[in-house]
């Protein structure tokens, strides 16, 4: 692995590659190493401070002064800035390589997708946050590239399928709207239980947070994707749902809601149907689908 080097010029804070390389040893010691000239500002730099390991594309800080968490602190300013600015895999792996060499096994794990890439930029940043906590020359202090990887493994959204539909009168005017946990509106819709297909379970949804039966199937309006809505009618980053969403007619007008987490639902015209609703993806996808209607 290549070591950096940070800049000791505090208007430059460049990190460049050291012209050191190490691997497979532990217990490496480094203190008061100087390197350089910084290629951006010409000035000297260091290399960071510790007892480190390096194994298996591994860097393992087993104990360091606060200065090293400070240079911590800089590798997590380039990631939230690649964050924020959502900069592609490719451009994070090319600063990466340019600026953080001590950090490079990070790009072999970098995600393909944007929304697994940021999710696990702010992982590494809540890494480096925990260990900038750390008290100065801490024994026993291993925060590791496998460290980061398990906890986006943990982290990861639990993927779930869910059912639902639209439903309208016999004048094809009214729509009917649920609410979740009285804190919440939604369409009516629930997850897809073993066993189950698509349409079944649309049909059980609906009747359960309705108490509507008598449904005719229209056609099929499409799928989305959405995080679910927690109790509390926020967003819940731990499941993710695919969303597959039906047309349906009824003759019936009575509304009695069976299942007692939506204690109630409403027929809404048509054209109030997006301002009620609470979750953004659920506007988006109904306004696509409106003039299908």
């Amino acid at each position: 692995m290549r070591l950096p080097a940070f800049c000791d010029n505090p208007k430059c804070n460049h990190i460049f590659y050291s012209g050191i390389e190490i691997n497979n040893s532990t217990n490496a010691t480094f203190s008061s190493n100087k390197a350089g000239p910084c290629p951006k500002c010409g000035d000297m730099g260091h290399i960071p401070d510790g007892v480190f390991n390096f194994l298996n594309n591994t860097i393992e800080i087993i104990s360091a002064p606060n200065k090293t968490f400070d240079d911590l602190s800089k590798l997590g300013i380039i990631i939230k800035e690649a964050r924020e600015k959502q900069w592609s895999r490719e451009e994070i792996i090319k600063r990466i390589e340019e600026e953080t060499p001590f950090f490079l096994s990070i790009k072999n794990l970098l995600p393909a997708t944007r929304n697994e890439l940021y999710g696990f930029l702010s992982l590494i940043l809540i890494v480096i946050g925990m260990t900038k906590t750390e008290p100065q020359n801490l024994t026993v202090n291993n925060v590791t590239i496998n460290q980061v990887v398990e906890q986006v493994y943990k982290s990861e959204p639990k993927q779930t399928k869910s059912a639902g539909g639209i439903v309208i009168n016999e004048k094809g005017e009214i729509f009917l709207i649920v609410s979740q946990h009285g804190t919440s509106w939604s369409l009516p819709k629930g997850h897809i239980e073993e066993g189950e297909d698509i349409m079944t379970a649309a049909r059980r949804e609906i009747y359960e947070e309705t108490g509507i039966k008598d449904l005719e199937f229209i056609k099929e309006l499409g799928s989305y994707q959405r995080y679910k809505i927690d109790k509390n009618g926020k967003e819940d980053f731990s499941e993710f749902k695919t969303i597959f969403m039906s047309l349906f007619r009824t003759k019936e007008k009575f509304i009695k809601p069976i299942d007692p987490e939506n204690p109630e639902a409403r027929w809404v015209e048509k054209d109030q149907i997006a301002e009620l609703l609470t979750h953004p993806k659920d506007k988006e996808f109904f306004l696509s689908i409106k003039d299908k209607i």
